[in-house]
């Protein structure tokens, strides 16, 4: 029940703990309804109470509540203390996916491979060809073939290849190859790492057989595959459920006297697998360094903090804490990141994200005190794609490379040559496993398939079934080629759905809560109590427990000893108190969310609930939203609420709102002229703020806007974008200056983009762009750096308005301008002191003079304005006057 405040919160809370009836219910409806004088009038029901007042001591137990017969009392007797997860609620999901497959949408089972590999360049430009590896960026390339490319490619250092010459969205040209071979410095370095761990460790303790231990490390794959909760892969990863199902571990049952697994291997799936927080960040956080992002309060932590990130670790293990400096230059990760553990172990590391998360806020080594540091990665595979991606669109610099997508209404699902997005990670890991085959691995790989947060119900789960059908590939390649069978493979979701539309769904809340776990194991190895091991599958576990056992697999073992023996701060240290090693402990069936760590709003166990409404979302709408007073941050290039007293930590915002004026308006060029009449100067006064912010904005006397010029651009966009009618008017701006002019054009009208083309060489001009785009979005300011004579020319998309800032360098992107742009495209410049005596208007070789002889432009219009002070500048200057036209 949830009601209105109503002054009785803490009375209203305790009858949760006691025992309540239906006729209980139907007094509180009385009660809120009508209110207690006439609900007492109605006649009171001797079996029920209003919940609003307090039910009496009675209620404590089953057998002294009255109104519940004592038949029933011994079903509450027989429950026990331990955690019963909330039943998932049936599904719109549940109801697609009952549908037989033929019978609704589908996504192809093979994406198209180039087939003329011997392409060179497409006749009419072949400037266009661009190649790349992960050692070298983009570079053009267009009179070799792909043969000719991959002969020069070194193998050693090269893990995968790439050659574009036109946009691969649709697969026509991308000829792209993975092919990891040994690099010898990678196993060099790994063995080299393992050898002085095994040294140090003898060392300190003596002991002479450490060195050994650490030649029999079994190989770890850790497949996280995200936003699936275990409902969601029951119902659509059928073909993995079916590899799971073949190699689960056989109980004692009907005969069966002991724990076995009859293929070879064991495969466990954790049906009481729980989150620790609501995204990726905080799971991934637990379970690849057993860390929070907030202390806990009963918990010793030590608090972590670097570059604005803040980190909560356990205080375990022999470590003296008091001794060592955190100031956030010592390297403190082997002791919690696994990446750094298993790097000083020897092992050969990998991570795969997929997409290019350069400067992401979406993977937990940008959201944490963590630093990256793997032998291989997908990194430069998303990247090269997204640049190449921007490249083509003429959107580089201009957006963030994590933020691009390769599907597509039509193309749900990104190929490149032959490739989807999820076959890349796997496949790139299958020939990492070949290739390293002496060493030990560790590879990490967060997939994207199932994180799609659309409203369509129907597509949704579709690019997951697809991925079902890779991933049951991959695993069986795995295990079949694994003679020795010391891979040990970690297959895991870090939450349920948490994002898009159905969260605000309760099935969706529930089974947010409730992620899928699954391990394969070898069946003989050393490491595992099979017992153990299968009990485990049905008891409350966290990111924090798959932590422990991995700590625990990437320690090294005395030879020809199977207990564990106690390394000190390596092996032990950073490894939370209150986890399980999932292979050897026996986790307790009273095991709770307070043991587990689990925030209670994220708790599956209705025993501990208060409210068994989920509303960790939902909460959001309940509350009013209010819009603090921002302040432009310029570290960080994002605006932020304006910090006041007693406020430690200010918070990240979208943008402030802008109010745009009335553009129906006839200008009446001989009244006084204001632009305030025409737009909000928010963002104006934002990019004087910046300005003063640099001191070498008092060198810079330029004058870049006038008043006329101001209200005239404004008038003549807002007027040319509203009688056009199209979604994107688009502005066309060679030189940036401080970016006066880009915001007044986008202030004119909200279906205006601005693409600005400068090679941005002032500090103050990213500043002043980057703060801009915070306002607008990246989909409404745009740039291209360089040189504007050159990437004016590769330009490709339509310019509905031309104008040149002052601060362009170029002596010909107002002639280039009007070569690239149809008959009507109106083209404006800056002010200057003379048309006649200036390379842009009417003097000697100058541009305008130039178009106007080759009658490339008519129906000139030019202004003279005197002024005594400029709009867009804090400094007053002195009487002057400038032409422009």
């Amino acid at each position: 029940i949830r009601l209105p405040s109503f002054g009785k919160g803490d009375i209203f809370r305790a009858q949760s703990k006691l025992f309540v009836t239906p006729f209980d219910v139907h007094e509180t409806i009385l009660d809120v309804v009508l209110g207690s004088r006439l609900s007492e009038s109605i006649g009171e029901d001797p079996h029920g109470i209003s919940l609003i007042s307090s039910l009496p001591p009675n209620r404590l137990k089953c057998n002294t509540t009255l109104s519940i017969p004592s038949d029933f009392c011994h079903l509450f007797e027989l429950k026990t203390d331990s955690c019963e997860f909330m039943t998932d609620a049936p599904s719109i999901f549940s109801y697609y996916s009952d549908i037989p497959r033929q019978n609704r949408p589908t996504w192809p089972d093979k994406c198209p491979t180039r087939r003329d590999h011997k392409f060179r360049a497409f006749q009419d430009d072949q400037s266009h060809c661009l190649c790349a590896t992960n050692e070298r960026e983009w570079f053009p390339c267009a009179n070799i073939t792909r043969e000719e490319f991959r002969e020069g490619v070194n193998f050693s250092v090269d893990n995968f290849s790439m050659r574009s010459c036109r946009n691969h969205d649709l697969d026509r040209s991308l000829e792209f190859d993975i092919h990891v071979k040994e690099n010898e410095l990678v196993s060099a370095n790994s063995s080299t790492r393992s050898k002085a761990t095994a040294k140090e460790m003898s060392d300190v303790y003596g002991d002479t057989e450490v060195r050994s231990s650490f030649q029999a490390q079994p190989n770890i794959i850790f497949l996280e595959i995200d936003s699936v909760s275990l409902s969601f892969s029951e119902r659509h990863f059928p073909r993995t459920w079916g590899l799971l199902n073949h190699h689960k571990i056989l109980t004692p049952n009907g005969g069966r006297t002991e724990t076995k697994c009859p293929t070879g291997w064991c495969a466990a799936t954790f049906n009481k697998t729980s989150v620790v927080g609501q995204n990726s960040i905080v799971n991934q956080l637990a379970a690849l360094s057993g860390c929070m992002d907030q202390p806990w309060d009963s918990e010793d932590m030590i608090h972590y903090s670097r570059d604005g990130k803040d980190t909560y670790c356990p205080k375990s293990g022999p470590f003296n804490y008091d001794e060592y400096n955190f100031d956030g230059d010592d390297d403190v990760s082997h002791f919690h990141w696994i990446f750094a553990v298993a790097r000083k172990l020897g092992y050969v590391t990998f991570f795969g994200e997929e997409f290019c998360y350069e400067d992401s806020p979406y993977v937990v080594q940008g959201q944490s005190v963590f630093d990256l540091d793997v032998d291989l990665s997908l990194e430069k595979i998303f990247c090269h794609l997204a640049r190449i991606e921007l490249m083509f669109d003429g959107l580089l610099n201009s957006e963030r490379l994590f933020g691009v997508e390769y599907d597509t209404k039509n193309i749900p699902d990104a190929c490149f040559d032959g490739k989807s997005r999820g076959d890349i990670g796997l496949e790139f890991i299958s020939q990492m496993w070949d290739a390293y085959s002496a060493r030990p691995k560790f590879a990490f790989l967060n997939a994207l398939a199932a994180h799609d947060y659309s409203l369509d119900a129907a597509h949704m789960p579709l690019g997951a079934e697809k991925y079902d059908k890779a991933v049951a590939g991959f695993l069986t390649k795995i295990m079949d080629s694994n003679e020795e069978k010391e891979t040990f493979i970690f297959l895991r979701s870090d939450h349920g759905l948490q994002g898009g539309p159905f969260p605000i769904e309760y099935s969706t809340q529930i089974e947010h809560m409730h992620p899928w776990t699954a391990i394969i194991t070898p069946s003989e190895h050393h490491t595992i109590d099979l017992a153990a091991f299968s009990s485990n599958q049905h008891r409350l576990i966290t990111g924090f427990d798959i932590y422990h056992t991995l700590r625990y697999l990437m320690s090294p073992r005395i030879a020809n000893n199977d207990e564990r023996k106690d390394f000190g701060v390596l092996f032990n240290e950073g490894i939370p108190p209150w986890s399980f090693n999932i292979f050897r402990d026996s986790i307790s069936t009273t095991r709770n969310c307070i043991d587990a760590k689990i925030p209670i709003d994220f708790c599956p166990c209705t025993s501990e609930r208060i409210d068994l409404n989920p509303n960790f979302y939902v909460g959001h709408s309940e509350k009013k939203l209010t819009h603090p007073e921002l302040e432009y941050d310029l570290n960080s290039t994002k605006f932020r609420a304006k910090r006041s007293f007693g406020v430690s930590k200010s918070t990240v915002h979208e943008r402030p709102s802008i109010h745009y004026k009335d553009t129906s308006s006839t200008l009446d060029c001989k009244s006084n002229l204001s632009i305030e009449a025409y737009i909000d100067k928010t963002v104006l006064d934002l990019i004087g703020e910046i300005s003063m912010s640099y001191k070498t904005l008092g060198k810079n006397k330029q004058i870049n806007l006038h008043p006329l010029q101001s209200v005239l651009l404004t008038h003549i966009v807002q007027q040319e974008a509203f009688t056009k009618k199209s979604k994107n008017f688009r502005v066309c701006q060679t030189g940036f200056d401080s970016g006066e002019a880009s915001a007044l054009f986008l202030l004119a009208s909200m279906n205006v983009q601005v693409v600005v083309f400068d090679s941005f060489s002032e500090p103050l001009q990213s500043a002043s762009f980057l703060a801009i785009q915070q306002v607008f979005g990246m989909d409404r300011l745009m740039r291209v750096v360089g040189d504007s004579c050159k990437t004016l020319l590769k330009f490709e998309k339509r310019c509905d308005f031309l104008h040149r800032s002052i601060s362009s360098g170029c002596q010909s992107d107002s002639i280039n301008l009007i070569k690239m742009s149809a008959a009507g495209t109106t083209l404006t410049s800056a002010a200057t002191e003379s048309l006649s005596n200036n390379d842009t208007y009417f003097g000697p070789n100058s541009q305008w003079g130039t178009l106007f002889k080759l009658n490339c432009i008519s129906h000139m219009k030019c202004f003279h304005e005197g002024y005594k002070n400029n709009l867009t500048s804090n400094e007053l200057s002195s009487n002057s006057s400038h032409y422009f036209c």
